[in-house]
């Protein structure tokens, strides 16, 4: 068990095990995606990159969904590593500074810290920290937004059994552009809906209610 060898390796576990719950949306809407096209949740750099050469030998990034991607330290002592960059900007997930793509970047790699970059133009769902899986009812999605456009379809249900395969689900389009954040349901399947939308726009935080999310909520800059 984590606590077995001792409270640095706890904590570390603690931290993790917190992000997992945060990025849970996230993560089914990925494994929703993958039983609809085939894409897997965990994707070879080259999966999104074909065209860029420089990512065809690497073996120790990947991404997480079209968004997110890690580049963890894999050896023993490591206190930093050389991270490739594609195309386009990144910010940094746990700094919330921003790179530029198209290069190497040095990144720092202690013990708690498994580097996690967010690609530009991106929306990721986000739940708040939990102590399991149906804890609490979700009536707020957080949404992390990187850039000036981004788009993304998000997939709700019981999360328990096969009624979404008989349209017991819901399907949001959310979009971002000209500072303006929309939600339009797409399929109203699934009777809860969420009642309101906590809004990180490029280090800036906005809360607001589904009335307004599905009228267009302009984010001041």
């Amino acid at each position: 068990e984590p606590w077995r060898f001792g409270e640095e390796v706890l904590d570390v576990c603690r931290k993790y095990i917190r992000l997992r719950y945060r990025l849970l949306p996230y993560l089914y809407d990925l494994f929703w995606q993958m039983e609809r096209t085939g894409l897997p949740v965990m994707r070879p750099l080259v999966l999104e990159y074909e065209r860029d050469p420089r990512v065809r030998e690497i073996s120790d990034q990947f991404m997480i969904g079209p968004s997110l991607m890690a580049a963890p330290a894999l050896a023993k002592g490591m206190e930093y590593r050389a991270v490739y960059l594609p195309e386009g900007r990144w910010m940094d997930y746990w700094k919330e500074t921003w790179e530029k793509g198209g290069e190497y970047v040095l990144r720092e790699t202690p013990l708690d810290c498994c580097p996690l970059y967010v690609r530009e133009n991106s929306i990721i769902p986000m739940y708040p920290v939990k102590n399991y899986v149906g804890e609490t009812e979700i009536r707020e999605l957080t949404l992390l937004i990187t850039g000036r456009e981004a788009s993304y379809i998000h997939f709700q249900d019981n999360g328990e059994d096969m009624a979404y395969r008989k349209g017991e689900y819901n399907e949001y389009l959310f979009e971002y552009r000209d500072r303006v954040f929309q939600v339009s349901l797409r399929h109203g399947g699934y009777e809860r809906v969420y009642d309101s939308y906590r809004l990180l726009v490029n280090g800036k935080e906005y809360k607001i209610s589904r009335r307004l999310a599905e009228a267009g909520f302009a984010c001041m800059p």
